[in-house]
């Protein structure tokens, strides 16, 4: 968990790229981890402008499926 935040505020870019990848699918569940969460929302915050839009789409979209 802290190390997963750590390489999102201060990775790579690609490292950053390949942690929002492996929750991609999975972000509903994990946001409600009281834990996991912390790792989403970190994602959220340092994601490119793309990776936002497909991880609050796979929010919004979750009911539709």
């Amino acid at each position: 968990n802290y190390v997963i935040q750590h390489v999102l505020e201060h990775g790579k870019v690609e490292d950053r790229t390949r942690i929002i990848t492996a929750i991609s699918g999975r972000v509903l569940q994990l946001s409600q981890h009281k834990f996991a969460s912390n790792v989403v929302e970190k994602c959220v915050t340092y994601a490119t402008r793309d990776e936002k839009r497909q991880l609050i789409d796979e929010v919004v979209s979750f009911g539709d499926g």
